[in-house]
């Protein structure tokens, strides 16, 4: 049997840890040997290999359909449930799906609309048989996730291997959990790349738990399940992590199982980790990161530091080992310590490339070097600081502002719950810096307040011309904002 596919790994784990629990949701739960067996008989009921998109409520239903669709030699196309019916659509005609499995009832309704064979999975003892059969056992494309914020023309379908998968999946597992077998809660999305690959995977490859919590986020649900299931290890994005500062357990000793926070798919401010570890001086605060195009993790700070923050905040750790990192000059010319350039991934757990898109591949990919559009730079210890996306850069009068610096501040300041900056075209100035709030106070004297301490704090060209009072920020699930809906919420 060939180790280089999820499905062979899997089964593997699941004939060593048969009684094992593989993943609880509310009240049910499987095992590792009935997870292997559900695969198997979905497995051979989903004919030749193909693209199957999967698209389902029930936690458990997912795991089993995504092996059922590897073991078959098919693969994976996660799609949110929170899709629209149109946004669906689109997905399984970008990414070429001849066969959905889902347990939507609108879209089971309306069946007749998808040009595509559904499959409804609450009632699969119909199209299920007993065969098992483990077939199609060979490396190459896993799944085809979007990268964040796809949608529509603009698509960018992300190829990842199985041979990337696993390697990403067992370097997270040996630099944060030394191969240790525990429970993971699940609070991101079944279908990113974040969960996919450390959680999901991570947990299949050591014969873990995986609790999947998929209602809102509220701090008192997370830490109730943390003390009734003696979670290990909880992956977040910022967001989350500064809900948990705001609403803090009343006892942290409750949570003492819980050892690992890993915040990635944003800019986690320091600000947060040290409150974090004040609230949970049980746990340790891994900052991470990573893309989609990467597998998705590239780093990640040093688990067995007891420094927050690091002596350089915007440090993301590390690299992994087996990864090489550049950082370039717009002149594609190496970076001096220090010095902030665009990052350059040289990954065994790089994409394949973006499915049916040759060109876009092309643009970022060159002998497996990609290019990820964001901005850093290596520090004197060799570990990778992140200062924001290339794109996402604001030139105001020749000079050059990270929006992400300006956000970071902002969230610090008192009352203001979240923020984003962008820039806006200025025919004097080229740009004009725009600031969006969700604060706890709204009146005209606290953007004053606000105003003055800028001016205090940020260099004079930093400092946002405009600053407005939002409802909310768009961010998508993982966390990330939605940058591109900006100006429209002014």
């Amino acid at each position: 049997m060939s180790t280089n596919t999820i499905q062979s790994v899997f089964t593997e784990t699941a004939r060593k840890y048969p009684d094992n629990i593989a993943v609880i949701w509310n009240t049910e739960s499987i095992t590792y040997d009935s997870l292997l067996e559900e695969a198997l008989k979905l497995s051979n009921k989903l004919g030749n290999p193909t693209n199957i998109s999967v698209c389902l409520h029930n936690p458990i239903f997912y795991y089993i359909s995504y092996l059922a669709i590897l073991f078959s030699g098919s693969v994976v196309v996660p799609v949110s449930i929170k899709s629209t019916v149109q946004e669906l659509k689109n997905h399984i005609r970008e990414t070429n799906s001849t066969i959905l499995i889902t347990d939507r009832e609108d879209v089971l309704l309306d069946r007749e609309e998808f040009n595509i064979k559904i499959l409804n999975y609450s009632e699969k003892e119909t199209f299920i048989n007993n065969d098992r059969d483990i077939r199609y056992l060979k490396d190459g494309t896993a799944v085809l996730i979007p990268t964040s914020g796809t949608s529509g023309k603009s698509s960018k379908i992300v190829q990842l291997s199985h041979s990337g998968l696993l390697w990403v999946a067992k370097r997270h597992n040996n630099r944060v959990f030394k191969n240790s077998i525990h429970k993971t809660l699940i609070i991101l999305p079944l279908t990113s790349s974040f969960v996919n690959t450390t959680q999901l995977l991570a947990q299949l490859i050591l014969g873990g738990t995986s609790v999947v919590y998929s209602k809102p986020f509220f701090p008192r649900d997370i830490y109730k399940l943390i003390k009734e299931h003696g979670i290990y290890s909880l992956g977040c994005v910022p967001t989350h992590l500064h809900l948990m500062n705001r609403y803090p357990p009343k006892d942290p000793d409750l949570l003492s199982s819980l050892k690992f926070i890993i915040s990635a798919g944003d800019y986690t401010p320091a600000q947060e980790l040290i409150e974090a570890r004040k609230k949970l001086p049980n746990t340790k605060i891994i900052k991470a990161y990573g893309l989609t195009e990467a597998g998705p993790r590239v780093s990640c700070t040093d688990p067995d530091s007891d420094i927050y923050p690091s002596t350089d905040d915007k440090t993301v750790g590390r690299p992994f080992e087996g990864i090489q990192l550049r950082i370039i000059t717009e002149n594609n010319e190496l970076c001096k310590t220090n010095q902030i350039g665009e990052i350059l991934i040289n990954s065994p757990g790089n994409m394949i490339g973006y499915y049916n898109n040759p060109v876009a591949s092309r643009e970022v990919l060159n002998n497996n070097w990609l290019r990820t559009g964001d901005l850093g730079y290596l520090n004197e210890k060799g570990e990778l600081c992140i200062i924001g996306r290339k794109k996402n850069v604001i030139l105001v009068g020749g000079n050059t502002i990270y929006p992400e610096e300006i956000e970071e501040f902002l969230v610090k300041q008192k009352d203001i719950l979240d923020a984003a900056v962008y820039g806006k075209k200025d025919p004097i100035l080229g740009e004009l810096i725009i600031a969006l709030l969700v604060t706890n106070n709204a009146d005209d004297n606290s953007i004053t307040e606000l105003k003055k301490i800028c001016q205090q704090n940020l260099s004079p060209y930093k400092i946002p011309h405009y600053f407005y009072n939002v409802n909310k920020i768009p961010r998508n699930e993982n966390g990330k904002i939605i940058r591109q809906k900006l100006s429209y919420i002014e």
